[in-house]
């Protein structure tokens, strides 16, 4: 039985392998990635911006539920501006970098979106598939 399931397997695996293209060595992906234009300051007013929120949201009394309104938008006003500041200097220094003598750079292929990424099949990457296939690979280079 495990013998026929073996079997199967192989003949799933060489059929998908030559339907797509299948992306060798590829970093794993991260979950909680991080953009690389956010900064401790950007978390303060995050957490300051909540908290006026918060504030302004239960209040009950008509005349501080106002002041306490008008707290919260300049504040998240204040928070959105320091995050678009944070962004187009993080861009701006993105181009300047890749900026060089070839005028179909990054920055051309992103904007374009000449960028692809390859599909990845998901349901293969369990750890007895990969374990299997180190298997065969160590057995043919044996």
């Amino acid at each position: 039985m495990d013998e026929l399931v073996d079997t199967a397997f192989s003949c799933i695996t060489a059929a998908c392998n030559t339907a797509f293209k299948v992306s060798r060595g590829a970093k794993p992906l991260i979950k909680n990635t991080t953009v690389s234009w956010w900064t401790e300051e950007l978390t303060v007013l995050r957490k300051k911006t909540t908290a006026l929120r918060r504030r302004y949201r239960t209040t009950n009394n008509e005349n501080l539920r106002q002041v306490r309104k008008e707290k919260y938008f300049n504040g998240r006003r204040e928070y959105e501006g320091k995050m678009q500041e944070a962004k187009l200097k993080s861009w701006k220094t993105f181009c300047t970098i890749s900026d060089g003598v070839n005028p179909w750079n990054i920055v051309y292929k992103i904007a374009a979106g000449k960028i692809r990424t390859t599909t990845r099949l998901t349901t293969l990457e369990k750890k007895w598939y990969v374990h299997h296939r180190q298997e065969e690979h160590n057995n043919a280079h044996a």
